[in-house]
């Protein structure tokens, strides 16, 4: 998948993220953790969810995830001050507060070409997303 948000453009199936077309490397925990954010844009994610999904498993500190996240703002071109991009809601997790838009990269689109069975490429549906309450 291809998700653009902001000035960035994150390709899961490449593992390649990019800001203002520039190649941005982002250790495989940070991007893991990014996508996951992106992933789940339309909501709160917590710690606890974070942290079984990016590490599995394991048992990771409070200063581990908050290292990771400031990785990724940085790499995203956000900060813990600004939190224009990635929003900490203190003491539960984290949120996604820019419009992400998910597309199909040609590589997966290619994929979907060669398995002319797969009927579930039509059940891809991109929803908007509102802040604030809808009347």
């Amino acid at each position: 998948m291809l998700y653009t948000f902001g000035a960035c453009e994150l390709d899961t199936h490449l593992h390649v993220l990019s800001r203002a077309g520039q190649p941005v490397h982002l250790r495989p925990k940070a991007f893991a953790l990014l996508v996951y954010l992106v992933e789940h844009h339309e909501r709160v994610v917590t710690k606890d969810e974070l942290c079984a999904q990016v590490w599995p498993n394991q048992f990771i500190s409070d200063a581990t995830l908050g290292s990771t996240v400031r990785a990724v703002r940085q790499a995203i071109g956000d900060t813990g001050e600004a939190q224009q991009l990635i929003q900490t809601v203190h003491g539960y997790g984290y949120r996604c507060l820019v419009p992400v838009t998910v597309r199909l990269n040609q590589s997966t689109r290619d994929s979907y070409t060669r398995c002319p069975g797969r009927t579930d490429i039509t059940r891809l549906c991109v929803l908007p997303v509102y802040q604030g309450c809808v009347a």
